[in-house]
């Protein structure tokens, strides 16, 4: 049962907007803000092809999603660009990211020799359309993650921590690989996450020992991620469908209820994940919801007991989602507005 929980966090996670409105129930303290539905979402897609696992990119104008199988990367406009397919191979669907400047995106590939499976990190520049090696082919290669402040792209090889910084030149891309040390130390911002076990590892800049995160038992921890800040790092945990919020400078860990694969909006104010519903054996239903990571108090943003939604990703505004169902195979786009309790002091 654990092993089907954590493939389907990792394959189910976007949602649909269908008739709820609402805002969350308690108002925020005087200057801050809380999120309201603006309206019920809207297709993005038609749902040919059928895409997945969208990922907003920083710029905001484009969107990157994958077919269904994970064989295949998309690229679509958020106004009006149809989406066309960019990358193909085995599972390059399965775990991407975009650069900092949306001019790029990461993704992990899957080779086959014999009946081993390596994995390549590579870099697919949008403008050029070029496909750039980074790391690999190796055993045991993580899903690749960029962290913003430092522009940097990390994962682990074989359990050990790889680091580069990307630069696009005349000639091309150019990666420079770096040691966890020599990033501490050249970095002035930056937060990097590692799985390590059943818990984390947190790396700061300026600081070459990691702070550990881990919970009591046999509860592991699952999808990591950092506030924009890099001062708090949200995760799920295996035990009891929990989503935490973990404090760097306190060390201390605060649960913030069910949910799955949490995801930062741009002001760190709110938390995107899902909710599943299941019955013991099948996943019935999945919803998408947003927490309050200040209060904890929710926004339900659907209730749709026929439907699977998940994988949400932020517009850099940190007032729109996309997010795809997986039954029919589209993308929807959900709006928001901030609403101040008081107006905020300028």
């Amino acid at each position: 049962m654990r092993g089907l929980r954590i493939w389907l966090v990792l394959v189910v996670a976007g949602a649909v907007l269908q008739g709820c409105r609402g805002s969350a129930s308690q108002e925020q303290a005087s200057g801050q803000s809380v999120l309201e539905i603006v309206r019920s979402a809207v297709p993005l897609t038609s749902g040919e092809p059928a895409l997945h696992n969208p990922a907003w990119a920083p710029r905001g104008d484009l969107i990157a999603a994958s077919g269904v199988d994970d064989n295949s990367l998309w690229v679509l406009g958020v106004d009006s660009l149809p989406p066309r397919q960019v990358v193909s191979g085995q599972s390059v669907g399965g775990a991407f990211t975009w650069c900092v400047d949306g001019r790029c995106l990461a993704f992990r590939q899957a080779e086959y020799h014999g009946r081993r499976r390596l994995w390549k990190v590579r870099v697919f520049h949008v403008r050029s359309s070029l496909i750039y090696d980074v790391a690999g082919p190796a055993p045991r290669v993580s899903p690749p993650r960029w962290d913003p402040p430092s522009k940097t792209l990390y994962f682990t090889e074989r359990g050990n921590p790889r680091l580069f910084r990307l630069a696009m030149t005349d000639t091309g891309l150019v990666s420079e690989p770096l040691t966890l040390k020599a990033w501490a130390e050249q970095s002035e911002a930056g937060t990097l996450v590692f799985e390590k076990g059943a818990g984390l590892e947190v790396y700061t800049a300026g600081k070459t020992a990691p702070v550990r995160c881990a919970l009591p038992g046999e509860a592991q921890i699952l999808n990591p991620a950092v506030s924009p800040n890099g001062k708090l790092v949200a995760f799920e945990s295996t035990s009891g469908d929990s989503l935490f919020v973990f404090d760097l400078v306190t060390g201390r860990t605060r649960p913030l209820g069910v949910g799955h694969a949490p995801v930062w909006s741009p002001l760190g104010d709110y938390l995107a994940c899902v909710v599943l519903r299941e019955d013991g054996l099948r996943l019935l239903s999945s919803d998408l919801v947003l927490v309050d990571s200040r209060s904890g108090e929710r926004l339900q943003v659907t209730d749709t007991p026929d439907r699977l939604e998940g994988h949400p990703s932020w517009a850099p505004d940190g007032e729109r989602l996309v997010y795809h169902e997986q039954r029919d195979g589209k993308l929807y786009l959900a709006e928001f507005k901030h609403v101040y309790a008081t107006p905020p002091e300028r």
